[in-house]
């Protein structure tokens, strides 16, 4: 986007900026059909290091959408939009959001200027890495498991097996999202010689996953230099992104700041989306909030910044405000050692944070297990029949002494 590139379909060269004009006409339509109207303002986000050629060209594409006042927020301070109000204190100097997409790893650093937020340096990226590059090579992986005549049709043109090929890809991706909850995945490919079934284990995909996940410890070490910070001037680190939901990948973001918290929202996926509606809900005045900020503009070699600041923020929940937050490890001068919690599949995953308008990082609880929670609903589904009961009771009692 942005750039001279044009994708050939049916033979006819289209540019870029018209596929991403259809997308988000399908965006706006599908919207219009939800809510009866079409919306008055439209929030685009766009990863933080775009220059000016790249999101002038988002702009374009939304004008041929027919988009109305369409608007631009880059996704860490979409993300930061998202979570500010539950989740940053007012005594964070500095921040970090590590987006890890389905295509690239965004990686900004944000710091405290006045009542609000500015990015700091330079953001970096991985404009390969993401969620569909874990997808290809876990499917190439699985391919090499498979029997030779299987093997060499998926490197065939037959139409069959590139239908196979693509429901291969499929069976990659739901076994990438299964490992992050559970120690095994059991996958049937289904292929024209037949249907081929075999188990992956967590400990394989993580393995061979090993060296696109060591990209993203570069990548952020990258972004604090060019803050010219170190880690341990860094509060928080708010880590968003479909991706980001393996547990490797907090892991290694953890490894890049032992001495801060590394927060995960409960639904890391639809973080920036409901950054950008808040900053939309911003522009036209429906909501305020603590922060708002733009980030850097290349500009003929230079860098400007553009802050933008707004009151406080109304009480309101944003859709995240009854979840939970995710947190790993965390060593701090007013916190103790957090507890690693061990899951079911044997999977280190960080103990919970309550969503409090403030957290202290001393406030850290273990989720309840499903065997609790199942007590707990059991015996309030019994308070409730009792509560019934009572009052069925009470009303022939009082039917009785009336005949």
């Amino acid at each position: 986007l942005g750039g001279p590139t044009t994708v050939v379909l049916g033979g006819h060269p289209v540019e870029v900026t018209d596929l991403v004009a259809v997308l988000l006409r399908r965006v706006d339509d599908h919207a219009f059909r939800t809510l009866g109207e079409r919306p008055r303002i439209t929030a685009l986000s766009h990863p933080a290091d775009w220059d000016r050629p790249r999101r002038d060209a988002l702009v374009e594409a939304a004008e041929r959408a027919g988009l109305s006042n369409p608007t631009l927020v880059s996704e860490p301070v979409a993300a930061l939009l998202a979570v500010t109000d539950r989740y940053v204190r007012p005594t964070d100097t500095n921040l970090v959001v590590v987006d890890l997409g389905g295509g690239t790893l965004d990686v900004a650093v944000v710091g405290r200027a006045g009542d609000g937020l500015t990015v700091l340096g330079v953001p970096q990226g991985d404009r390969s890495l993401g969620g569909e590059l874990f997808d290809e090579v876990l499917a190439s992986y699985i391919v090499a498991r498979l029997e030779d005549e299987a093997r060499a049709g998926l490197d065939s043109d037959d139409v069959e097996w590139q239908q196979a090929a693509l429901r291969l890809r499929g069976e990659a991706r739901r076994a990438k999202e299964l490992l992050s909850i559970r120690p095994h995945a059991d996958l049937a490919v289904s292929l024209p010689t037949g249907t081929s079934t075999l188990r992956l284990t967590r400990g394989e995909a993580f393995s061979v996953l090993g060296p696109l996940l060591a990209r993203i410890a570069p990548t952020c070490s990258l972004a604090l230099r060019q803050a010219a910070l170190a880690p341990g001037e860094i509060d928080r680190v708010f880590l968003v992104g479909g991706a980001s939901q393996l547990p490797p990948v907090v892991e290694v973001v953890a490894t890049v700041f032992p001495h801060c918290p590394v927060l995960q929202p409960p639904d890391p996926k639809a973080v920036v989306a409901t950054g950008a509606a808040l900053h939309a809900s911003v522009i036209a005045g429906i909501r305020h909030v603590t922060v708002a900020v733009d980030a850097p503009t290349k500009r003929r070699g230079t860098t400007s910044i553009e802050t933008v600041s707004v009151v406080e923020h109304e009480e309101d929940d944003l859709g995240l405000g009854h979840e939970r937050i995710a947190t790993h490890g965390c060593e701090s001068d007013n916190a103790e050692r957090q507890r690693e919690v061990v899951d079911e599949a044997g999977a280190h995953r960080p103990p919970r944070l309550a969503p409090e308008p403030e957290l202290d990082d001393r406030s850290v609880f273990r989720k309840a297990e499903p065997a609790q929670l199942a007590v707990q609903r059991l015996r309030a589904i019994l308070i409730v029949l009792g509560l019934i009961a009572g009052i069925t009771v009470l009303v022939t009692a009082i039917l009785i002494s009336v005949s």
